[in-house]
């Protein structure tokens, strides 16, 4: 039986890999390059647009719409809740 070398590399990319032998090195290495330079100016615009939200939204919100919130802790200014401690300890 024969096994299709595709599949084979498809299912398992950790042990199987296919060359392709018609793409010369310079050529490989072109295409690399191109889509690195694609996948930059694709992180670049990204960045730009989220700057350009940040600084259309930043006027409009207070400091404390901007805090995190956390389970468990008290407001600012507010009395801490008081534990009652239970009156037998033990049996």
């Amino acid at each position: 039986t024969t096994v299709d070398p595709y599949w084979l590399a498809e299912l398992g990319p950790m042990f199987f890999s296919t060359k392709e032998g018609h793409e010369t090195r310079a050529e490989k290495r072109r295409k690399q390059l191109a889509h690195k330079r694609k996948l930059e100016e694709a992180a670049a615009a990204s960045e730009a647009e989220k700057e350009r939200d940040a600084a259309g939204s930043s006027g409009g919100k207070s400091a404390r719409s901007q805090r995190m919130a956390t389970p468990g802790a008290v407001s600012f200014g507010a009395p801490t809740p008081r534990m009652k401690t239970p009156r037998r300890i033990g049996m």
